[in-house]
């Protein structure tokens, strides 16, 4: 299990939109999916993906291999073709 408590920083944001800075490299719905299924505990209960994170809460998160992995990914980075101060062209793949 690997556990977060909540710092300044996190308090009063959703538990999702902390997974996903926690997760930079997963999938979008990914966190959601993480909570929904009771992988992640908030003060050791369950709880919604929209629930506010509060200073010194307690995020519990059941380990696997999949969460591992992503854990350990940075983000990729961006191919930028060209930028401006109005646009930015990214190359990404179809």
């Amino acid at each position: 299990m690997l556990t977060y408590t909540i710092t300044s920083s996190d308090h009063c944001r959703r538990l999702e939109s902390f997974l996903r800075t926690l997760l930079p490299s997963a999938a979008l719905g990914y966190p959601r999916k993480l909570i929904k299924s009771g992988a992640v505990k908030l003060n050791a209960t369950a709880a919604s993906p929209d629930t506010f994170l509060y200073l010194g809460d307690t995020v519990t998160v059941k380990e696997s291999s999949a969460l591992t992995a992503l854990l350990r990914e940075d983000r990729p980075a961006l191919d930028i073709l060209y930028e401006d101060d109005l646009i930015t062209i990214v190359n990404k793949p179809a």
